[in-house]
């Protein structure tokens, strides 16, 4: 590879990284933003479960559902997007290697 070819691939996986990453970020907050919108759903449901039936037992097994289906999501939604993010910094550090030796021309052939 000469300079200039890898140049332009620096440059390409640079805006393929940094897209990456922003739709990482977006993905982690709209992950966040369902979670809150389920988990008011489900204490919601568990408090008129609670009230109107005057069941508290049946209230509380919906609460603690809603809060196991919550944590789970978010460990998922966590794995995923930061795994995404931690792609992204591998991509820019191995993109600092080749640019340092190119600057050196000590790129192996």
């Amino acid at each position: 590879m000469n300079a200039n070819e890898i140049a332009e691939l620096s440059k390409m996986s640079r805006e393929d990284g940094k897209r990456l990453f922003e739709v990482s970020h977006i993905i982690y907050q709209i992950c966040i933003i369902f979670l809150c919108i389920f988990g008011l759903a489900g204490l919601c449901i568990s408090i008129a479960v609670a009230t109107n039936y005057n069941n508290v037992g049946v209230g509380f097994l919906i609460f603690s559902g809603t809060l196991f289906l919550c944590f789970l999501c978010y460990v998922i939604g966590v794995l995923a997007t930061h795994t995404g993010k931690v792609a992204v910094h591998n991509l820019f550090a191995n993109l600092a290697i080749i640019e340092h030796l190119n600057a050196k021309n000590n790129i192996p052939k």
